[in-house]
């Protein structure tokens, strides 16, 4: 923090005028504490501030790795897995979750837009007929 010279009101480290009194805070006017770069007198103590994931509500609460996992293979079945995608999407009980099959769906949505753009591609080169051709004429041999 930035120290008045002329009232000695605390600024911003970012203000070059005084609120208080209007006079210029010049760039090395700063208070003690500005040593310690914005820690706390005596530093961050984390013998008991941290919060462990079971003392969270169950809606913050972090989801597993292998949630994860089991979250991928259920939303690859073909079609149970886009209704839970979508339920667990709008679903408030768990934020990580929620978040997560958001951003699956839309990494389904991106998938399925390059395929389209692909065969968009490929039907306005003609690639797509030729494609057929051999196709039936590989039944044929």
């Amino acid at each position: 923090m930035k120290i008045c010279p002329s009232c000695g009101a605390s600024n911003h480290d970012f203000a070059t005028y005084c609120p208080q009194c209007g006079a210029s805070i010049g760039p090395g006017v700063r208070g003690p504490e500005a040593a310690n770069y914005g820690m706390p007198p005596g530093g961050y103590s984390y013998s008991g501030n941290m919060t462990r994931p079971e003392d969270l509500p169950p809606r913050l609460r972090p989801v597993k790795a292998w949630a994860y996992v089991g979250y991928d293979i259920l939303f690859a079945v073909p079609l149970i897995g886009f209704i839970f995608m979508i339920v667990f999407a709008v679903s408030d009980e768990n934020v990580n979750r929620r978040n997560y099959a958001r951003s699956y769906f839309c990494k389904m949505l991106l998938v399925l837009g390059v395929f389209l753009l692909i065969f968009l591609i490929a039907l306005i080169t003609g690639s797509l007929g030729a494609l057929s051709d051999r196709v039936q004429n590989i039944g044929r041999y």
